[in-house]
């Protein structure tokens, strides 16, 4: 099994953002997944079983400001777990994907204050933070034999607020 769960978001607003910027984000966001999935994947084909599971995000399908190019990193995490799952399922090798919410981590308190949080709780169906243990369950499942019909799937895990 792998999770892929290396992330980046620095905000920057797209017309102030340099290359340099832009890079490194997929460095980060897209190619780190790259790298580890290369270093993993053999092994899985040879045994002939595997579970990959990828986080993006939610802002994906929402898009973000000042987060043009995280949101372009997240959203080839999707197209990559898409394709990979139609070339390794042959092997029996399950890749999907999951795109988290807004979720409470030490991290936001440097990009988000206390009214933003408040007002993306506002937007989801459920009205209550996404925590890291939501995150983690869907991997769980993702990860078991309990979602054996699965691959090139992405899960949101946002509370709802894509839904809503």
């Amino acid at each position: 099994m792998l999770i892929n769960n290396a992330g980046i978001y620095p905000r920057k607003p797209f017309l102030e953002m340099a290359e340099s910027d832009w890079d490194h984000m997929q460095e980060v966001n897209l190619k780190g997944i790259f790298h580890c999935t290369k270093l993993v994947l053999p092994h899985m084909i040879s045994r002939r079983a595997g579970k990959i599971v990828n986080i993006s995000s939610v802002t994906f399908h929402a898009g973000a400001r000042n987060l043009t190019h995280y949101v372009a990193s997240k959203g080839g995490v999707i197209g990559f777990t898409r394709a990979l799952a139609r070339k390794v399922g042959e092997h029996n090798v399950h890749v999907n994907c999951i795109t988290p919410g807004a979720v409470e981590v030490e991290a936001e308190k440097i990009h988000a204050d206390p009214r933003e949080i408040q007002q993306v709780v506002s937007l989801q169906c459920l009205r209550r933070r996404i925590v890291p243990l939501d995150i983690a369950r869907v991997c769980l499942f993702l990860a078991s034999d309990l979602s054996g019909g699965m691959t090139g799937q992405t899960l949101n895990v946002d509370g709802g607020w894509i839904f809503c």
